[in-house]
């Protein structure tokens, strides 16, 4: 999770022990993938693939963004010169770019910087959007990883039983925005009675973030808002599964149904959350492995899903961020200066 927009960005000290064990986590799984893979079979399975199946899956990572847009407009308080579509989208993008360039996850900062200066919403008020937006993430893909075991024959019981305790995590997460929507006074007030047990310098940042959170989740308990949210969150996901469902076709003589694409959306998704370097490399070829091997299939044909999913969604990352440098006449360098929040 990122930092509280009520706190300054973190020491140089945790920075550099981010940033040193995101590089470490790759490295690790890239050496790991160089000597556990046979490259020969990767190379042969390339020049097997349908590509045409490149198309569907492409389209429909643009489709999944365009509905992240779309879900973000709920996210925010209602002003009376709202931003424009393209704003939210260009937004959403910029996020991306600089995640797939710079480490540390600064797109999550770069993405409220790039939408409070082209708007009234607070760099505050954006951020905390952000944060909401994640939990939510978080409740849907638990569920559907509860969902998925259900309907994926032959898959080990301790999945099984993981899906059970991740679709009760997921509940209780969806709970709590529900509650912090509808309850921000009763929450604050419990949740200060437990940091009166923590040193300050851990209670005021967890209270400055629970303020921040609370007043940002008020603009869920619209009914408007909380049932925009929740469908487009359930159509951008549905739409994310059958993304990588789609890619799956590309190999020939492969049996599998829609719940496999799903299961392997679930798995990325939980891997990348996880420390890298820029881009989720490594983590996100090793999950589309992990995903592959619960069903039975060979590791160099994950290593080819992984290698053209990942590089099809880098292609479309970079160009589009580009073209909103160029648009908004943009440097990098005016992208990263929320790295240090006022």
């Amino acid at each position: 999770m990122t930092d509280s927009p009520n706190t300054r960005g973190s020491s140089p000290k945790n920075k550099w022990f981010q940033y040193s064990l995101g590089f470490l986590i790759s490295g690790a799984l890239i050496v790991w993938l160089i000597f556990a893979i046979e490259w020969r079979l990767v190379v042969r399975q390339m020049t097997q693939v349908h590509y045409i199946w490149f198309v569907p899956f492409s389209l429909g990572f643009l489709l999944q963004m365009f509905f992240r847009a779309e879900r973000w407009r709920y996210l925010l308080p209602e002003t009376e010169q709202q931003p424009s579509r393209l704003m939210y989208y260009d937004g959403i993008f910029v996020g991306n770019f600089i995640n797939y360039i710079l480490p540390l996850r600064l797109g999550e900062l770069a993405r409220p910087f790039f939408l409070s200066q082209r708007s009234s919403f607070s760099f505050p008020t954006i951020f905390v959007s952000v944060i909401i937006e994640r939990f939510v993430d978080v409740s849907f893909v638990l569920v559907s990883f509860g969902i998925m075991s259900m309907y994926i024959k032959n898959i080990p019981t301790w999945i099984h039983r993981g899906a059970f305790v991740f679709t009760l995590i997921s509940g209780g997460i969806f709970l709590f925005i529900v509650l912090a929507s509808m309850l921000p006074n009763h929450i604050l007030k419990l949740a200060r009675v437990f940091f009166r047990y923590l040193p300050e310098r851990l209670s005021t940042p967890l209270e400055n973030f629970l303020v921040d959170f609370l007043a940002g989740a008020k603009v869920v308990s619209r009914p408007k808002n909380f049932l925009g949210v929740t469908i487009y969150s359930l159509i951008l996901w549905i739409v994310a599964f059958a993304q990588y469902w789609s890619l799956l076709y590309m190999f020939p003589n492969l049996t599998f149904t829609y719940w496999h694409g799903v299961a392997i959306t679930v798995l990325i998704a939980l891997a990348i959350a996880a420390p890298s370097a820029p881009g989720f490399i490594g983590v996100y070829q090793v999950s589309c492995i992990a995903g592959f091997l619960l069903f039975g299939w060979d590791k160099e044909r994950a290593t080819t899903y992984a290698i053209i999913s990942h590089m099809l969604q880098y292609l479309i990352v970079i160009l589009y961020g580009l073209s909103i440098l160029f648009r908004y006449d943009l440097t990098l360098k005016d992208l990263q200066k929320p790295s240090e929040p006022e």
